[in-house]
């Protein structure tokens, strides 16, 4: 759980921060772990394979580019992309 110092006000600030090339790395894990939840069918080889698999997808290259604006999308809609490619 992130801390936060200071007023109210700045928390709700911060909160409101646009999301830039830099602090986007901060929202990946979240969702490639939902997208994981979604892939994953049971198993632990199952998940590593999957966490492996979508790390070298394009879909997540295209996830860690904020001027792509992915990261708007949700887990579901990562995962038809994921699986889109994966089809192919």
């Amino acid at each position: 759980m992130l801390a936060f110092h200071g007023s109210l006000e700045e928390i709700r600030k911060e909160m409101r921060a646009e999301v830039t090339q830099q602090n986007l790395p901060f929202l990946i894990p979240g969702k490639i772990a939902s997208m994981l939840g979604i892939l994953s069918k049971g198993g632990k080889n199952q998940i590593i394979d999957c966490i492996l698999n979508i790390y070298k997808s394009d879909t997540y290259k295209e996830l860690e580019k904020e001027s792509t604006k992915t990261w708007h999308l949700g887990p579901v809609a990562l995962c038809e992309m994921f699986e889109e490619e994966d089809s192919k």
